[in-house]
């Protein structure tokens, strides 16, 4: 589901209404729980503009892109309302693993970063979702989420901005390097840690050379066929 052009709030009111299905689906023993899928891309890799929304079409799951991330963990009411969709027992879990990763990764988040790994944290517990940027895949567990890093060379991905913006080829490399520079700041600020690193997550996909319908076959298939142990039906949630 993507954003629709009225407004966050509307936006907010879809997701709710789904999740609000979804629950009572699992109440029912209809269908199980299915962990999200965290994308980090390099700017221009097409991570975010493609394959992120095709994924989510090819898996029928809900697609969180950045700038609704942003928005929900900016508003104190939205962040707030949002943590209140989930049962009190998760609710302990997300506030739980929070702690766990603050304190592995000697970390002093402020308000902004409290919000955004509340928003995240329970987006990972509805699941059936992919989540773009804000390091999600360092705030959701690794049993709840798959994590995939889209990179590419930077010819490639500045090519991409030229031609997706119109852009002077100049003008889109300098747009790239900032994007970049300002993306591994934040993952380095706020989890201590490195975008870049490979072995921050599950699957390394190049774009360069590679259709994307292929990366998303590829992503949608490993994630098929590792992540079945965990389609388990949850319980109702507790009051």
């Amino acid at each position: 589901m993507e954003l629709p052009s009225n407004s966050i709030e509307n936006f907010m009111k879809e997701q709710l209404a789904r999740w609000k299905e979804a629950k009572s689906n699992r109440d029912k023993n209809i269908e199980g729980y299915k962990p999200v899928i965290t994308i980090s891309s390099e700017p221009g890799s097409s991570g975010e503009s493609k394959l992120a929304p095709g994924l989510a079409r090819e898996l029928e799951f809900d697609l969180f892109k950045r700038d609704v991330i942003k928005e929900f963990s900016e508003s104190a009411h939205i962040s707030a309302k949002i943590l209140e969709t989930i049962g009190k027992d998760r609710r302990a879990d997300v506030a739980e693993h929070i702690a766990t990763v603050i304190a592995d990764r000697y970390l002093w988040p402020g308000l902004y970063l409290e919000h955004l790994m509340k928003v995240i944290g329970t987006i990972g517990k509805h699941g059936r979702a992919v989540i773009v940027g804000h390091g999600a895949n360092f705030i959701i567990p690794p049993a709840e989420r798959l994590s995939v890093r889209v990179i590419a060379p930077l010819n490639t991905r500045v090519q991409n901005v030229t031609r997706t913006l119109k852009m002077h080829q100049t003008d889109a490399q300098r747009r790239v390097l900032n994007h970049e520079s300002e993306h591994r700041a934040f993952i380095r600020q706020s989890f201590n840690a490195d975008a870049s690193n490979p072995n921050n997550y599950d699957i390394v996909i190049n774009t360069h050379g590679l259709d994307i319908e292929i990366a998303i076959d590829a992503i949608s298939n490993f994630w098929d066929s590792n992540y079945k142990k965990y389609n388990k039906t949850w319980l109702p949630d507790s009051k």
